[in-house]
């Protein structure tokens, strides 16, 4: 199985488990010129609800780090640049953050609320 074939089912199971939580799906897979968001949803627990740009990452194992150790600079700076470019599109979404979503080998999910901040 390809990995993009494996992140499509990983994806799927955060989605699945986030709405049943109250989420509310935005996009999916949402493409800039620089990068890809996975999931762009509202949470709607806090008031104001809040604007979530969430990266799935799956890792078989903790060998090599958790899911947010894998979110490198490079990478928080092409999430960041991609949710920009949504919120030029789209700029009443209200107020946002970034958060990470690992999924581990058995499917346990670790949800990781405002994983970084935005730079400048």
């Amino acid at each position: 199985m390809s990995n993009s074939s494996k992140g499509g089912i990983y994806e799927a199971l955060v989605l699945e488990q986030l709405l049943v939580q109250g989420y509310e799906l935005v996009k999916q897979n949402y493409r800039s010129p620089r990068g890809e968001i996975d999931l762009i949803m509202y949470d709607n627990t806090p008031y104001p609800k809040s604007l979530v740009f969430i990266e799935v990452k799956y890792r078989a194992s903790e060998r090599f780090g958790n899911a947010l150790d894998s979110i490198t600079m490079a990478k928080r700076q092409k999430i960041v640049h991609t949710a920009n470019v949504f919120l030029m599109k789209y700029p009443h979404a209200g107020p946002c953050r970034f958060d990470v979503i690992g999924v581990s080998g058995s499917h346990q999910l670790t949800h990781i609320q405002n994983a970084f901040e935005s730079f400048g």
